[in-house]
């Protein structure tokens, strides 16, 4: 454990030397080693002195390498016949026996330096591949761990662990790879896009330090997932310079990032398919509910209408007169026209919709009395308030810049939820008010009131909690479309609960005079 510590803390000391002054810092241990021998020369035998030089030896192997090591021992073999052994200040020598000391002394330094050098570069090794798995780790984990896209992640790892500016390329709706990503000093020249695709379509790196387009001043390297085995899930740009990036020390981590980045972009590839493919179902889903839903609304009034009309028809005499009394025709034609005009805010709410899904939803905005919008509304939906009283309450002069004919359809729909959700019998309560700088609607009603757990959804297009007590659940298109036009003209629409029971949606619009400043 000692020898593995001292071990590291010399590496540290040589760390990053350069050859030449790996091969100074050898010559200098030497030099040190010979200054302790020449100071106790006359203390210890020379034999005992040749020890410092096998300690010379490895710590040159531990701190520098194998060529280090064996130069040191070379000059340590030549020092030790040139300073200690005499006749000293020469290389001649007396006693011949000095001969077998010097070839065992440079003997046994090669094997120890060999020896250590050869535990250095394992120690080098282990340490490197700890190093590249720690560093894949770390990739892996962020690419799992963030909500950041995985390109982002992969360009800025790839910058950190190799040194390089980078640059992602994937392809496009057309299969053409374009930059989507890349590090602040990667940039694009003209070759760079032959380039990209010759190494998507070859799946095979080109660019610098390859055989393919060398002159080109970055190294590109196709991403090719697992799953895929014709297709590329995108092309990796490293910028040139430096050491190639296929040499031994780092060919392996970079096989490996690749490897995990093609596995990143290939699952954000899938998981995109499985969320459009989750669109479409659900976009099924809603069409599906909103045939229902129109059929189910379009029914009864278009049967009630007909009713009329056969009953009316029935009723009429060879000589034109009527056989039912005035008041019966009249409730009759009554009843068909509400179901008209019913069936005419639902084609309303359809187009609606459309139009907001359109994106050509068009204000005409004006100042407008919104007193006049609620009663215009509450006298076109009559018939449907039969049996609701309803009354409205106006504290301010409600003028704010709106289009009237969307604004009509934003309170006919919340009056109609209101009426449909409601016990009969129970009343409607309409209030409009200034708070600051804006016009506040209120329609309040008596129902059951709306779950918190579905408070906020109910504004979404389809959304429906159930049947209401005075009718039917709708189409689930009056909330989103009241949604919808409120916030184009930058207001708000929320619902919460009533005192005393009941539920309370609440319209905030602009002001006129907040609209004139």
């Amino acid at each position: 454990m000692y020898v593995s510590r001292l071990s590291g803390k010399i590496r540290t000391f040589g760390a990053g030397a350069v050859p030449e002054v790996s091969y100074l810092g050898a010559a200098l241990l030497v030099g040190a080693a010979t200054l302790l021998g020449f100071v106790l020369r006359n203390a210890f035998a020379l034999t005992n002195l040749a020890m410092a030089y096998l300690f010379v030896s490895v710590v040159s192997a531990l701190a520098y390498g194998r060529g280090p090591s064996i130069f040191a021992s070379i000059l340590g073999v030549l020092a030790f016949d040139f300073f200690l052994v005499p006749p000293m200040y020469t290389l001649a020598v007396d006693d011949s026996q000095y001969v077998i000391t010097f070839v065992g002394l440079l003997f046994v330094s090669l094997v120890v330096s060999a020896l250590a050098s050869r535990s250095r570069e394992r120690e080098d090794f282990a340490l490197r591949r700890e190093a590249e798995i720690r560093a894949l780790y770390e990739f892996i984990g962020e690419l799992s761990g963030t909500s950041a896209a995985a390109g982002s992640v992969i360009v800025r790892r790839a910058r950190r662990l190799f040194g390089r500016d980078a640059g992602l390329y994937l392809p496009d709706e057309t299969g053409a790879h374009r930059l989507v990503e890349s590090t602040e000093g990667f940039w694009e020249t003209p070759d760079f896009a032959g380039t990209v695709e010759w190494s998507a379509q070859h799946r095979a790196p080109c660019g610098r330090w390859t055989d393919a387009f060398a002159p080109v001043e970055a190294t590109f390297l196709p991403l090719c997932p697992l799953s895929g085995a014709d297709t590329v899930a995108g092309v990796l740009a490293l910028s040139g310079g430096g050491r190639s990036p296929f040499e031994r020390e780092t060919k392996r981590l970079l096989d490996a990032f690749l490897l995990q980045a093609a596995a990143a972009l290939d699952r954000e590839r899938l998981a995109a398919a499985a969320r459009e493919g989750e669109i479409a179902r659900e976009r099924e889903r809603l069409q599906g509910a909103l045939l229902s839903s129109i059929s189910h609304e379009f029914r009864t009034p278009l049967a009630t209408i007909t009713g009329v009309l056969s009953a009316l028809t029935e009723a009429e005499r060879a000589d034109g007169d009527f056989v039912l009394p005035p008041e019966d025709r009249r409730e009759l034609l009554d009843s068909a026209r509400n179901e008209a005009a019913r069936l005419n805010r639902l084609v309303g709410n359809l187009l609606g919709m459309t139009r907001i899904e359109a994106g050509r939803l068009t204000l005409r905005l004006c100042p407008t009395d919104l007193r006049d919008v609620v009663d215009e509304s509450v006298e076109n939906l009559r018939g449907a308030f039969e049996t609701h009283p309803v009354s409205v309450r106006c504290d301010c002069v409600p003028i704010a810049p709106v289009d009237p004919g969307l604004m009509e359809l934003v309170v006919s729909n919340l009056l109609e939820n209101a009426a449909r959700y409601s016990p009969d019998g129970s009343p409607i309560d309409v209030t409009l008010r200034g708070e600051g700088r804006k016009v506040v609607l209120d329609v309040a009603d008596r129902g059951k009131g709306i779950p918190a757990q579905h408070r906020e959804r109910i504004f979404e297009k389809f959304y429906r909690i159930g049947d209401g007590d005075g009718g039917g659940a709708g189409t689930g298109l009056g909330l989103s479309i009241c949604k919808a036009v409120t916030e184009a003209h930058g207001g708000t629409v929320e619902a919460f609960p009533r005192d005393g029971g009941g539920t309370v949606f609440r319209v905030a619009l602009p002001a006129y005079e907040e609209a004139e400043a």
